[in-house]
């Protein structure tokens, strides 16, 4: 910090300037701008603090890639159908055990981190990491049980479509040939495959904006997700968020999917794919090395795209309470020093 006051103010002023830039309405780019933004400035913090939250993040993502979803499509008992029902129900079991927890910890930990240090940035104070660490210690568990409430809502209906394919394969096991309820049941749940889809993108659309909920008003998992809905639903002349969600998650998978490919193109330029081959095949360290090394890409882009993605949604839950409920105009006034009192004044 300069000894120059007017230096120290022109700074002040424009840090002040800058931050007020964040208090207006945005459409979806310009909601991903000042999120890039963000996160040139206050990247190196974020990544500092949500490192664990990451590997947690993909701990659970290699359990289920390496894991779960080779041993859906395998099986030791090829002439037992209700032995091999049995196979796929352990193994999705042990997933949901162990994966999504996993995974919704990580998250959870790095939402609410990266939040309260968006928060303090458009409430117009300083932001303090230690300080928002703690914080997040704090509102996790109540994070947690709101991604996991997210979780089984997006993911309920791929459990009904997934119990009707395994019923109709039961069904199929102990009836005749010419029993056309078995079918209807696989027909009934590969239908219901297309339509989870369409659910899981709608609950994801709807509630994506629970963490910030869950941080700024701290309210419950089922008071969260309808606060969310009702935030990005339509208003009066406010056009509904979700196309906004929709725009801002492809263009960061856009952004992501760059960054793998040219981590890929460099591993086949510098010939790393040939070293990784030849490490798995020298022992036990040699495939935990290789292993590494094949799941870095994936790792940052954990790394990179689970605080980008909380600064962006934090962002768009300012920008609907502000053109819904006027939310800046709370903010500029918390923000006005209160004014000192004269010694003349009664």
């Amino acid at each position: 910090m300069t000894s120059d006051p007017l230096e120290r103010y022109s700074a002040r002023t424009g840090q002040q300037h800058e931050r007020l830039l964040l208090l207006r309405i945005k459409t979806s780019g310009e909601i991903l701008d000042s999120s890039l933004r963000i996160l040139q400035k206050y990247g190196a913090t974020f990544m500092q603090y949500t490192v664990g939250a990451a590997l947690i993040v993909q701990a659970g993502i290699a359990f289920f890639t390496k894991f779960t979803w080779p041993k859906l499509f395998e099986t030791s008992q090829p002439g037992r159908t209700d032995l091999q029902i049995w196979e796929f129900l352990i193994t999705i079991g042990t997933s949901l055990v162990v994966a999504l927890p996993l995974i919704l910890i990580g998250a959870s930990y790095s939402a609410a981190f990266v939040t309260c240090i968006t928060r303090e940035i458009l409430e117009l104070r300083e932001p303090n990491a230690r300080a928002a660490a703690k914080q997040a210690q704090v509102m996790l568990p109540a994070l947690f049980k709101t991604l996991l409430r997210q979780a089984v809502s997006g993911l309920g209906g791929f459990v009904v479509s997934v119990s009707f394919l395994i019923f109709g394969a039961i069904l199929a096991s102990v009836t005749e040939e010419s029993n056309r309820l078995p079918g209807l049941f696989a027909i009934a749940g590969s239908v219901g495959l297309f339509i989870s889809v369409l659910i899981l993108i709608a609950v994801l659309a709807n509630q994506s904006l629970n963490p910030a909920v869950v941080i700024f008003e701290g309210v419950s998992a089922k008071k969260a997700s309808q606060r969310s809905k009702s935030l990005m639903k339509s208003f009066g002349r406010q056009p509904a968020a979700h196309l906004g969600v929709l725009g801002i998650t492809c263009l960061m998978s856009v952004l992501i999917g760059m960054l793998q490919a040219g981590y890929s193109l460099i591993l086949a330029l510098f010939g790393v794919d040939k070293w990784i081959d030849s490490l798995s095949e020298s022992g036990a360290f040699g495939v935990i090395a290789s292993t590494a090394v094949e799941l870095l890409p994936l790792f940052i882009s954990i790394w990179s795209l689970l605080p980008a993605w909380s600064v962006a949604m934090t962002l768009l839950y300012f920008d609907r309470r502000i053109r819904i409920e006027g939310h800046d105009i709370e903010v500029l006034t918390r923000a006005i020093p209160e004014r000192r009192a004269n010694r003349f004044d009664v």
